[in-house]
């Protein structure tokens, strides 16, 4: 599994990633924050409490994370988009 190092949160549902392996770049979340847990995260303020754990995985205060392994797809794909253009 590939960490994530860091974590920015951005506007519009948007964070900024920087993988253990080099990749990077700006991913939106927002197709996912549907359901109770990922409610609050549709607050601005509240997004921005975006944190890692000690394992690499995005998490916020109340529970709510982010799979490592979808963060990576979409790393990869939006890198994959940018060298297109």
């Amino acid at each position: 599994m590939i960490k994530v190092t860091k974590v920015i949160a951005k506007p519009n549902s948007c964070l900024y990633i920087e993988l253990e392996n080099g990749l990077s770049g700006e991913i939106s979340i927002d197709d996912i924050l549907w359901g109770e847990i990922f409610t609050p995260l549709k607050d601005q303020q509240y997004f921005k409490k975006v944190y890692l754990d000690d394992q690499g995985i995005i998490n916020w205060p109340n529970g709510a994370d982010v799979a490592p392994e979808e963060i990576y797809r979409r790393v990869v794909c939006t890198s994959k988009k940018s060298h297109k253009t």
